[in-house]
């Protein structure tokens, strides 16, 4: 039995030292969605709030988050430190809040918000349940945004 290639692997137009092309991504759907979780792009006016800290949800996946600190600050703060684990308590539109526990990968300056941001993997505690129960309250209530968004990108 075969193994599937990987996006990587479709790009017929790959560079001859093996490094991808991004812009071959955007112009290809199959090969834009990298990552092995779906990630869900919020709109700015419904993005979820951490609780226990100044700072809102850009983006999220069962695995991954990344999130905008409020403050402006072009510091990375003291309690959020490269490669520690931290709990955050995100508080969705419906009024659920969820206990995450998430290994902060990086801390960097987002030009196009002017704000402080962090990624990072979560370890604990996201579901894809709810993943997807936000994927259709953000289709439901913003139907043009990933309209948008994929406008944008091409």
């Amino acid at each position: 039995m075969k193994a599937m290639k990987s996006y990587v692997e479709l790009d017929a137009k790959k560079p001859e030292n093996g490094i991808f092309n991004a812009d071959n991504a955007v112009k290809d759907p199959k090969l834009f969605q990298l990552k092995r979780f779906f990630r869900l792009v919020y709109p700015p006016q419904a993005r979820p709030k951490i609780l226990n800290l100044d700072c809102d949800i850009i983006d999220i996946s069962s695995k991954g988050i990344r999130f905008a600190y409020n403050r402006r600050s072009y510091s990375c703060p003291e309690s959020l430190r490269i490669n520690e684990p931290v709990n955050l308590k995100i508080q969705f539109d419906d009024g659920e809040i969820v206990d995450v526990q998430v290994k902060i990968l990086r801390c960097f300056e987002d030009v196009q918000l002017g704000k402080t941001c962090f990624a990072g993997s979560i370890i604990r505690g996201m579901s894809q349940h709810r993943i997807n129960k936000e994927q259709a309250r953000i289709h439901r209530y913003f139907p043009d945004f990933y309209k948008q968004q994929t406008t944008l990108e091409h």
